[in-house]
């Protein structure tokens, strides 16, 4: 099947099999021809142009542009629906979802975004979260005191300078991405739950006794999509399944 996508050529819709993830990477830094960032603003709804004009910063507003033009046309890679016609709801927790009369293909997305990069995980039926980070940036890590668990604590002590800066944002974005999976956000207590990243760099993750989920029913990914940047994937896999990540650089609408 093919569509017309925006300013885009038809194209054949992608396939995506259960228990596959793609991630869907745009660098906003590097998206500035003036029509195509119209185009991009065309695409959006009432409600997410005044989420953008918002921001303060110029750069902010840049980057949620792009996030919501990357979201809207990677849809329209999976679904034979126009970029502009996707219409979104928000769980109890805010956490946003494909209004259920549009979503046939049963994707489900998460969407993530920092300084210079934008990112967008979709899968099928499982519930998925992502997050980015910028590693050049300052970051206050006394955040380690109030989300991080004690072995995860004890961990970043044996670590030094840039290992201990990069093993930080790994957990960081590992944790983040969970509770973004979870539906819950910050609200699931991100000191409950705690990672290991062996010598493979494949995470996995232990819950605090107690808490109704378990380690085995998720799959981890992390990834690095620019020597700036580290990012993470997580994804309900009940039963114990390896999830499988592909990852792909591209410009909105191009």
């Amino acid at each position: 099947m093919l569509i017309q996508c925006g300013m885009e050529a038809p194209i054949k819709l992608e396939e995506i099999s259960e228990g596959h993830v793609h991630i869907w990477c745009a660098l906003p830094d590097q998206i500035s021809d003036p029509s195509l960032l119209e185009a991009y603003r065309a695409l959006m709804d009432k409600g997410e142009k005044r989420k953008c004009d918002r921001y303060l910063s110029a750069s902010k507003r840049h980057e949620c542009l792009v996030s919501r033009a990357l979201v809207r046309t990677v849809l329209s890679r999976y679904q034979a629906l126009s970029p502009k016609k996707w219409r979104f709801v928000s769980n109890a927790h805010g956490k946003p979802e494909i209004c259920p009369e549009q979503n046939q293909a049963h994707l489900r997305f998460n969407l993530a975004h920092t300084q210079g990069l934008v990112a967008c995980a979709l899968t099928r039926s499982s519930d998925v979260g992502i997050d980015v980070e910028n590693t050049s940036l300052h970051r206050d890590m006394r955040a380690v005191q109030r989300f991080f668990a004690p072995c995860e604590k004890e961990h970043l002590q044996t670590l030094q300078g840039p290992e201990k800066l990069r093993r930080f944002h790994e957990i960081w974005t590992l944790k983040e991405a969970c509770a973004k999976a979870n539906g819950k956000g910050l609200g699931i207590g991100l000191a409950r739950f705690w990672f290991l990243i062996g010598k493979d760099n494949l995470p996995r993750v232990v819950f605090e006794p107690g808490e109704k989920e378990r380690g085995q029913d998720w799959s981890f990914f992390l990834f690095y999509p620019t020597p700036a940047h580290v990012g993470a994937v997580a994804i309900a896999m009940p039963g114990g399944a390896r999830a499988v990540f592909s990852i792909r650089l591209i410009v909105p609408l191009l």
